[in-house]
């Protein structure tokens, strides 16, 4: 009784700030290339000089900004360096009994000269890097891969390898070893710029209030990495992007590190949604009339079945047990989107009243 009461009153909360929804097909979608860092595919070698001991110890509630010095190479060209600061960021994988290595922020300051090199424009950058091992860094950049195949609503990832030092410049001791395999996220202003949005800085907004094509198509994303962990209602691993006040947003999903196509060893489903594994998929998007509303993200996927097969039989890096199961894994996916009768009781889910298909996962937002 009370979750209903939750539902209905923010509903009726988003309803005082959007319109009706209004397809996205009717938008103009620019998609104008993003900046210089996220234009290539290549693996950008960086460095990080500072005091590495304190920033890794520096792992609380509130993780201070702590100044380093980043420097990059490129085959070619002169190295490029930059004062900059950079803090611990997240929840879950910052903790030390969780990951050897935290994720960062990279803050280069906007008085910085950095026109005409690979950080012009960049502020503030998430840098993902090595948690326990190379290869879960390398299975959560092939999912921005995938997303990015899917949609131009999606963040670019810019695969890197960070040799970390210390004052004194010298290589510092770091589990499984430096430099750390990592991936810079482009920030979610970038992605709503470059396609003509704004961001839309709002708790509180149901589902239906979303552009139903696209909500669609990123829950079908969602729920082809078998990742429950996100919820739009408190943006929980979700960004919200719109062209105007008036118009219905588009969600952008990141953070997969908790996904069944991650396969992490620490990673474990939430717990309101009783789910064995992350491994098992549960369809998280809206209950819905027809299984018909979905055909057009299922033609999607269709069309970028073979690109999305040739990214995880072909990346370096993969283990070969982790290339055969993820291959499997998808090839379930495309089984289950041909298959009318079980895509309908996967995907009419949310319907079910006896289900967990209504449950919001509130998360831990951090800005």
């Amino acid at each position: 009784m009370r979750r209903n009461l939750i539902t209905a009153t923010l509903a009726v909360f988003a309803a005082a700030f959007f319109m009706l929804p209004v397809y996205a097909d009717t938008l103009q979608q620019k998609d104008s290339l993003p900046k210089q860092l996220f234009r290539s595919d290549s693996i950008l070698d960086l460095v990080i000089t500072g005091d590495i001991d304190a920033i890794w110890r520096d792992r609380g509630e509130e993780p201070a900004y702590h100044k380093i010095t980043l420097k990059y190479a490129i085959p070619g060209q002169p190295p490029a360096s930059f004062p900059a600061r950079v803090r611990v960021r997240g929840h879950f994988r910052k903790m030390k009994n969780i990951c050897y290595n935290p994720p960062l922020l990279l803050n280069i300051d906007k008085d910085t000269k950095t026109k005409g090199t690979l950080m012009a424009g960049q502020n503030k950058l998430k840098l993902v890097i090595t948690c326990t091992s190379e290869e879960l860094i390398l299975r959560e950049y092939l999912l921005y891969r995938v997303y990015n195949l899917l949609t131009p609503y999606s963040l670019r990832a810019r695969l890197v390898k960070v040799t970390f030092r210390g004052p004194d410049d010298k290589i510092k001791f770091l589990k499984p070893a430096n430099p750390l395999t990592g991936f810079l996220l482009e920030p979610a202003e970038q992605a709503a710029k470059r396609n003509g949005m704004k961001m839309v800085e709002q708790n509180g907004l149901s589902p239906q209030f979303l552009m139903p094509t696209d909500f669609n198509l990123m829950a079908l994303f969602q729920y082809f990495a078998s990742n429950a962990d996100w919820g739009v209602q408190y943006r929980h691993n979700i960004e919200l992007v719109s062209p105007a006040p008036d118009i219905s947003p588009i969600p952008i999903a990141y953070d997969f590190d908790h996904s069944g196509m991650v396969d992490a060893p620490y990673a474990k489903p939430p717990e309101e949604l009783n789910l064995s594994s992350v491994r098992v998929r549960i369809y998280r998007g809206t209950c819905l009339s027809s299984i018909d509303q979905l055909k057009p993200a299922f033609e999607i996927f269709r069309s970028q079945r073979m690109e999305i097969e040739k990214l995880y039989r072909e990346f370096p890096g993969l283990s070969a047990d982790y290339r055969k199961f993820a291959l499997r894994f998808i090839d379930q996916f495309y089984d289950l989107l041909d298959n009318p009768k079980k895509a309908e009781t996967a995907f009419l889910y949310p319907c079910w009243p006896e289900g967990t298909g209504k449950i919001i996962i509130k998360g831990l937002r951090e800005d």
